[in-house]
């Protein structure tokens, strides 16, 4: 991944709210929500879930993921 990909994922992610600042970053059952609006902003992500974008960043910066279970 590049550093301009990277940042671009960062963006997105804070965009969701998603931490990726600690040691680990935390998966939501709420992140499994898919892009799908064409309409979007983030016209590169469409068809990928949010979780799925978080994960491809704490690989990118060796962080491990942590599930968080939502009830």
């Amino acid at each position: 991944m590049t550093q301009k990909e990277l940042d671009r994922c960062l963006y997105f992610l804070n965009y969701f709210n998603i931490d990726y600042k600690g040691e680990y970053i935390s998966l939501t059952s709420s992140g499994n929500s898919c892009i799908m609006n064409s309409k979007t902003e983030f016209k590169e992500f469409l068809g990928c879930s949010i979780n799925s974008v978080a994960e491809a960043v704490a690989k990118e910066l060796n962080k491990p993921i942590r599930r968080i279970c939502e009830q």
